[in-house]
């Protein structure tokens, strides 16, 4: 992809890091996916997000343990030309855990269109057997979306 996905991938994964290792040091449980696969799906508008097979078993006893249905949530786009990048931190409702989840999605017409038009959003985390891990909604979808719509190019 020409706007240097790759590198912009791979500094949102450490800046991730970096993220989960500060909620560590606030004595957080942390789990941080590093996608195997990102889908944007077609009919709700959200998120697929399939963990490595590294990652399912900590998200999965993560969100086993700690409820994140009311905790604060953090979300930032990083627009480029081609692909925005997303990533999102959620917090659980008793300060106690943390989910961080890199997204991304193409910038066209079909994939910011489908986020644009959404009313809300889930972003769900499965396993390889389909098997979901964890479900964090969000009922604004603009932190997801670069301030200028795709077509304004």
């Amino acid at each position: 992809m020409a706007d240097g996905y790759t590198t912009r991938w791979d500094t949102l994964v450490a800046e991730m890091a970096s993220t989960a290792a500060d909620y560590r040091a606030s004595d957080y449980t942390v789990a941080t996916v590093e996608p195997v696969d990102v889908s944007l799906v077609a009919d709700d508008g959200g998120f697929v997000v399939l963990a490595s097979r590294t990652d399912a078993g900590s998200v999965a006893e993560l969100a086993e343990t700690y409820p994140f249905t009311n905790g604060e949530r953090q979300v930032v786009a990083d627009p480029g030309p081609e692909v925005v990048l997303v990533a999102v931190v959620a917090e659980s409702a008793d300060d106690a855990a943390a989910l961080l989840i890199p997204l991304h999605y193409r910038r066209t017409a079909g994939e910011e269109g489908r986020l644009r038009a959404a009313d809300g959003l889930d972003v769900r985390v499965r396993d390889h057997a389909g098997k979901e891990l964890a479900v964090l909604s969000f009922a604004d979808v603009d932190p997801f979306l670069p301030a200028e719509p795709f077509d304004a190019y």
